[in-house]
């Protein structure tokens, strides 16, 4: 059997090599990569097992695979506004049905396929098995991640007076590399993408305290043991749903009403953060090890 691994040729985010990152520990080896909006384009050719875990899709005039090679375990599955037309269509959903049941990163998402007649489970996040590692060097600084300057100025000065900045997009260079077709440039996208994504994971690891708006931000840094808050604009998101619990977390409106109160913020559900890891990592052992998909049940 082989394995592969999601690439990217039509992103920004650092967040999706990430997901790769997490997916990548529980794979014996990478035989294949696979580009996530288009798996056709790989040269898959031999029975191939994936971790499909991401959001869907950055590509919707090439998404529905046909590569019969490559067995899929769909989880942290999350289908983007932009997409849902794609994920409508009846070839498309039987896709889904035929290599179901589709763990999904949030409700939104889960209920939106079973509307549609899909298997589909509440699986969260699969950066949560993220395992936590030792650094050498650690800054011990307060990292803000895409955090607003409005709301920065508004912190107490014990974060600011030592604050590291960072963002979860890279440049537009890498993009355009990405899109340079030959293996070469292909080659160094993804190169650069994977180092740069671990380099921002180490940067979180030793951090004294992340403060973020992103949640492919915040859940890694529950995963690895670094104190995160996730300072969202508001509640009603429908992506939060299932995974805000799992973080220490407040609103703009919070965090304005009372500044300093992000320093003694605990309100997250630890307990369940790691036992939704677990879960999911004893889903993938079981998927890369002997094909084996889970039954449909959502995980928390």
């Amino acid at each position: 059997m082989k394995y592969c691994l999601y690439e990217y040729s039509n992103s920004d985010n650092l967040g999706d090599e990430i997901q790769s990152i997490a997916a990548k520990r529980f794979l014996p080896t990478i035989d294949y990569f696979v580009d996530r909006d288009n798996w056709d384009s790989s040269n898959v050719k031999e029975p191939a097992r994936l971790i499909a875990n991401g959001w869907y899709t950055h590509n919707n005039d090439m998404w529905l695979p046909s590569n019969e090679f490559i067995s899929p375990l769909f989880i942290s599955f999350h289908i983007t506004p932009q997409a849902r037309p794609v994920f409508e269509k009846k070839e498309t959903l039987e896709f889904l049905q035929r290599h179901g049941p589709i763990g999904c990163r949030d409700f939104e998402t889960k209920e939106f396929l079973q509307s549609r007649g899909v298997d589909a489970y509440f699986s969260g996040c699969l950066t949560l098995t993220l395992q936590t590692h030792d650094i050498p060097n650690k800054h011990n600084s307060t990292v803000f991640m895409d955090i607003p300057e409005r709301l920065v100025s508004k912190m107490p000065s014990k974060l600011v007076d030592n604050q590291l900045t960072v963002k979860q997009y890279y440049d537009k260079t890498l993009l355009l590399l990405q899109k340079v077709d030959n293996k070469l440039g292909t080659t160094l996208a993804r190169n650069i993408g994977f180092k740069r994504a671990q380099k921002l994971l180490d940067t979180y690891k030793g951090a004294s305290l992340v403060i973020t708006q992103r949640l492919h931000c915040a859940l890694p840094c529950t995963a690895i043991g670094t104190p995160v808050v996730f300072l969202v604009p508001h509640y009603n998101d429908a992506r939060y749903k299932g995974l805000i619990s799992l973080t220490n977390h407040m609103s703009y409106d919070e965090f304005l009403e009372n500044p300093s109160s992000i320093l003694e913020l605990n309100n997250r559900e630890a307990d369940k953060a790691k036992l939704l890891g677990e879960k999911l990592s004893t889903i993938c052992n079981k998927f890369i090890a002997d094909g084996i998909k889970p039954e449909c049940y959502d995980l928390l």
